[in-house]
């Protein structure tokens, strides 16, 4: 396998601002869909890890969830 590419992406959407996903594999894909969250602050972690298995660094992304008008 190339070792540039990646294997996969370990995420984790909680309330904490600066979480950092665990050295495991959550999955491949390139998009999640979170159902159901009721409104509040989120936060989405994620990190990637390469053929190598090399990890990369965790991105934040600050959610805000409104309550329906």
């Amino acid at each position: 396998a190339d070792a540039a590419g990646v294997a996969g992406y370990s995420w984790v959407l909680d309330s904490a601002d600066d979480t950092v996903p665990p050295e495991t594999i959550t999955g491949d894909a390139t998009e999640v869909t979170f159902r159901d969250l009721a409104p509040g602050h989120y936060c989405f972690h994620v990190r990637a890890r390469d053929n190598a298995g090399n990890w990369g660094p965790p991105s934040h992304v600050p959610l805000e969830l409104a309550a329906p008008e």
